[in-house]
């Protein structure tokens, strides 16, 4: 078993030892009570068998004798009616000491897992690009959701597993103390009762590796699926996609099902052996140690409150080892996204943008890639501008625009805003200086104005009307009942994608940053959509002053930007206006030229 493991997982989640040995302390208090409860039955028995109390000292077992004295030095009459009611209000002790044991380990475990979600979360906001390509959305969401659970739970189990141990060893020490040699013999044989099934125990561990792998890649497909259900029913798959959906859920079933069948058959040896054990000793016990009634009795139910308690130990080891793949991928989630984290080294705050942005040599390489995506692009954007990114697909005009705000760094080179290298700004500095806009509109479930107001929650109403105007939306909003309030539902799927690109441009306007990205705003846009959107883009900057950077694909659409860089296979082949571009063979005009433009 791996307990140490555990523990240590459990100190890392944030369970210290503290907490720990406050479980431990209070199991302790309830096995210490109960047993002294139980043991208070001996005397119980001798009286029921006509023993007077004077009698009760001179028994012929040592412990009733010392056990009797006790209760008489701590004034207690040895009467059936005040043993009786000292035995419930110790058994009360103990189950209130019991509930407040589960009280405190349920809401230190529902802290903790509430904690280790949020820290999930926050290590994959704060991880780098890098990490977002390469890891799918699914996967995240089945750890943040499930295994987070299951990683938290599993480090309490040597808690659970400690107190089960606890309970048990109070026993076998009441056991001693009523006879030695049975109890001797007792533990050799629940020794024996639990090794038979520590096979199953041990397989536990692998099959909760199988099931966590399971349930990671059942939950990518549904994200993925669910993305593009749009896709799966134009492309008439979706029977091709619930067969395959349901070999993943057989692979969680079947594994499940193993794991349960593991515990079961521990159960199915267990009991079995501990209670014809038990009988044994009732025999042994009787027959050839000439035990009286009260001893046997009361070692009978020890022995038989025993039988549970060996079952609840070996199931927190089935559990414990059930744990070690969620623990496991929990901890490599975290380590990994930490390793990844996005780097933040800069002090200075911007406060103005005046004297341009400029990429000096600046080039680029994909982590695990052999190729750089940028080489040595130089260039310049100034303030209240609008420069045009193009080239054809996979030329690293993305990935140009992405280093603005530092989504990614210069593998070598340096990008300067204001002549000072942008990673002397902090990133909330330097990211409060641009506004993006992506290609997909990114639009939460939520009202209109919540998206609006998204990253300035604190703008008046007559800030937001005016970026709706801007945006072209105004003329919209005004036909809905709910107007700025209309819920638009997960990804605004109800809006047509004019719609949501004017939306999703209204909240970049917001901002009122001095730079405006557009990363292929209107690529999925009709062609009237995507003229009145660039009209809006046209107004915008002559009204705002704002520095635009676009990214297109229509070369027709950008002919009036201040400059325009040509991207090729990540070189920058060319920079200019449309006028300067037209005069000289460059994939710009010739793409013009093919176009008949």
């Amino acid at each position: 078993m791996n307990i140490s493991l555990l523990f240590k997982s459990a100190q890392k989640f944030g369970i210290t030892k503290r907490i720990i040995l406050t479980l431990f302390l209070m199991s302790a208090m309830s096995t210490l009570f109960e047993l002294i409860s139980v043991s208070i039955f001996l005397p119980i028995f001798d009286l029921l068998q006509g023993e007077n109390a004077t009698s009760l000292n001179s028994g012929d077992n040592r412990f009733i004798a010392r056990l009797t004295s006790i209760l008489r030095d701590i004034g207690i009459d040895l009467n059936l009616g005040s043993l009786l009611m000292l035995v419930f209000l110790l058994f009360g002790v103990s189950r209130f000491v019991i509930f407040y044991a589960t009280k405190f380990n349920s809401k230190i475990t529902n802290t903790h897992i509430k904690l280790l979600r949020d820290k999930l979360f926050e290590a994959y906001m704060f991880s780098n690009s890098d990490y977002h390509d390469k890891n799918p959305i699914g996967d995240l969401t089945n750890t943040v959701s499930t295994e987070a659970k299951n990683a938290i739970t599993g480090a309490m189990r040597p808690v659970n597993f400690s107190v089960s141990l606890i309970s048990i060893i109070g026993s076998i020490i009441l056991l001693f103390l009523l006879s030695y040699k049975m109890t001797s013999i007792a533990i050799i044989m629940i020794i024996f009762s639990m090794a038979i099934p520590i096979g199953w125990v041990k397989e536990t561990a692998n099959v909760s590796r199988r099931i966590t792998k399971s349930n990671k890649w059942a939950s990518s497909f549904i994200v993925d699926r669910i993305r593009s259900a749009r896709l799966v029913r134009l492309a008439g798959t979706e029977q091709a996609e619930f067969d395959l959906f349901g070999v993943l859920t057989n692979n969680q079933s079947s594994n499940t099902f193993k794991i349960q069948i593991l515990k079961a058959k521990t159960a199915l040896v267990i009991e079995p052996l501990l209670i014809g054990f038990s009988l044994l000793m009732l025999y042994i016990g009787y027959v050839y140690f000439e035990m009286s009634f009260s001893v046997i009795g009361i070692y009978l139910l020890v022995v038989m409150r025993l039988t549970p308690m060996v079952k609840m130990l070996m199931s927190e080891m089935h559990a414990m080892n059930n744990a070690l793949g969620p623990i496991e991928l929990v901890n490599l989630k975290l380590k990994q996204m930490t390793n990844d984290k996005e780097i933040d080294q800069g002090q200075l705050t911007l406060t103005s943008f005046n004297k341009g942005l400029v990429f000096n040599n600046v080039s680029y390489k994909y982590k695990d890639s052999r190729d750089f995506a940028l080489k040595n692009v130089t260039l310049k954007i100034m303030p209240n501008s609008m420069t045009a990114i193009v080239g054809p697909s996979g030329s690293g005009k993305s990935t140009l625009v992405d280093m603005i705000p530092r989504l990614r760094s210069s593998s070598i080179g340096e990008i300067t805003l204001n002549n000072i290298d942008i990673n002397k700004y902090s990133l909330k500095s330097l990211r409060g200086f641009i506004s993006y806009l992506t290609q997909d509109a990114q639009i939460f479930d939520g009202s209109i104005i919540d998206h609006i107001r998204y990253g300035k929650k604190c703008a008046t109403m007559k800030e937001v009307e005016h970026v709706v105007h801007l945006s072209g939306l105004s003329s919209f909003i005004k036909t809905l009942p709910d107007g700025y309030t209309t819920l638009l539902g997960e990804g605004a799927v109800r809006l047509s994608g004019g719609q949501r690109q004017r939306l999703d441009l209204a909240r970049a306007l917001l901002k009122n940053a001095p730079i405006l990205i557009l990363d292929e705003p209107t690529s999925s846009l009709d062609a009237k959509s995507e003229s009145d959107f660039f009209k809006s883009i046209a107004k915008i900057q002559s009204v705002t002053g704002v520095a635009i950077v676009v990214v297109v694909h229509k070369l027709k659409l950008i002919k009036n930007a201040d400059q325009i860089i040509v991207l090729n296979n990540g070189e920058l082949e060319c920079i200019g206006s449309h006028d300067q571009l037209i005069k000289y063979p460059n994939w710009y005009s010739e793409t013009l030229k093919s176009h008949g433009e």
